[in-house]
């Protein structure tokens, strides 16, 4: 529901690069720092958890660090987190939570 929000798809088609991978799948594989992995090895390197988690990562390909775990997100406040990254607004302490609330009430 929140990837196929047509505010969303408008949101992800400007700038980001989005890939989707299913860590159980042990037949699939990607390159990841140069060299072919496993599925789960790539969500062992970003310590995923539990499923969904989205994860950032930045134009050098590191990942970006926010105050919380990222799983299932709302479209509402997806549209306010995909500005957050996109802007950096992580770098500037800014919080995650408050600019969500913030950017919502507008």
């Amino acid at each position: 529901e929140t990837y196929s929000a047509p505010a969303i798809k408008k949101r992800l088609k400007e700038g980001w690069i989005g890939v989707k991978i299913n860590p159980e799948d042990n037949t699939k594989k990607a390159t990841l720092d140069g060299a072919v992995v496993k599925y789960a090895d790539i969500a062992r390197k970003f310590n995923v958890r539990g499923f969904p988690t989205i994860i950032f990562l930045d134009k050098d390909a590191k990942e970006v660090k926010l105050e919380t775990t990222i799983n299932y997100v709302p479209k509402e406040p997806f549209g306010p987190l995909l500005d957050y990254v996109k802007n950096e607004h992580y770098k500037k302490n800014i919080s995650l939570d408050k600019y969500i609330r913030d950017s919502m009430r507008k």
